[in-house]
């Protein structure tokens, strides 16, 4: 577990890990509000502006940290009804960051 969680801040150290957790926050955000708020009340309008805007993450996903089969796990995921609600690119991008096996190596992380 301590591995994984320094892999992770080794991660968090480079750009194109703190760019590509911003777009997942950003992308995690506007789901949740377009399927929480206007799930409600538009009976799947919502999906309909959902979609590209997945489409469009995982886009910029691929162009952030390049291509992942593992990638389709969260755009599956958020084409599923009401499974937008949950933080999918978040949590796949913290996956990603804590699995990376070179990151260490890459860039150490500044002691404070």
């Amino acid at each position: 577990m301590r591995k994984g969680w320094e892999q992770f801040m080794a991660c968090m150290a480079q750009p194109k890990w703190r760019w590509a957790m911003l777009v997942a926050l950003l992308s995690d955000v506007i789901s949740f509000g377009l399927d929480g708020l206007l799930g409600l009340f538009s009976m799947g309008v919502s999906d309909l502006v959902q979609i590209p805007i997945d489409l469009a993450t995982a886009g910029i996903m691929v162009a952030i940290l390049g291509f992942r089969w593992t990638l389709a796990i969260p755009l599956v995921a958020e084409a599923i009804p009401g499974v937008a609600m949950f933080p999918t690119w978040t949590l796949a991008v913290a996956f990603y960051a804590a699995a990376e096996k070179d990151a260490a190596a890459a860039e150490p992380v500044p002691k404070p």
